[in-house]
């Protein structure tokens, strides 16, 4: 299924920012790494509080129910991956560097994605929809890295977010194990073979 290429009309609701306590975080966490191991339509409320050792009450307090705690869950995961990737590419001033490194994030954060979460977001039109949105706006940083490196002489004259839904949509089909499979390699190993590919096309000859 599409994880990052899925494209819904309406916007996705957002979760607002919240402070939570070490033991709020420590569940979160620990909720995050279950759901994108094992997906989460199957999980109940009373299951996640005796798998994550808590109580039913911390988990309504971060939630009101369990659809609305993947969401505000798997909002926090993609907020802070979209904070991560803008980070990296900051610390870099080559454009072509940055689109390493950015790459790099990403098949690092993504690699653990199973396929019962990709199964699961394509059943959700809410998680989709965040998806979405995440996909959107790191595609317009990724256009805005290519833009630079155009500027700067770095890079053909190549329409800039073309050339990032592209990558995002080779990145999303590599989410498919059976891909991976049939290529006989890892999701890190392909992820940086597509980086290798545009970056070889795009970059302008040296004269």
């Amino acid at each position: 299924m599409a994880l990052l290429t899925t494209r819904l009309e309406a916007a996705p609701s957002t979760s607002p920012e919240r402070a939570w306590s070490g033991r709020q975080t420590e569940v979160l966490d620990a909720f995050e790494a279950l759901i994108l191991a094992e997906g989460f339509r199957h999980l109940t409320v009373g299951g996640l509080a005796t798998r994550l050792g808590c109580s039913r009450r911390t988990l309504y307090e971060l939630a009101p129910s369990k659809d609305e705690l993947v969401a505000v869950t798997v909002d926090r995961y993609l907020d802070r991956l979209l904070t991560d990737a803008f980070a990296t590419v900051a610390r870099h001033r080559s454009p072509t560097r940055q689109l390493e490194a950015a790459a790099e994030l990403i098949a690092r954060h993504l690699a653990p994605l199973a396929p019962p979460f990709t199964a699961d977001v394509a059943a959700s039109p809410r998680i989709a929809a965040s998806i979405s949105e995440f996909a959107a706006r790191f595609a317009d940083g990724l256009a805005d890295v290519i833009a630079a490196g155009i500027e700067q002489g770095q890079f053909r004259r190549v329409h800039p977010h073309l050339v990032a839904e592209a990558i995002l949509g080779l990145v999303d089909r590599l989410l498919d194990p059976a891909v991976l499979e049939r290529l006989d390699l890892t999701y890190d190993e392909a992820a940086r073979q597509i980086t290798r590919l545009f970056l070889d096309g795009i970059r302008r000859p040296a004269r």
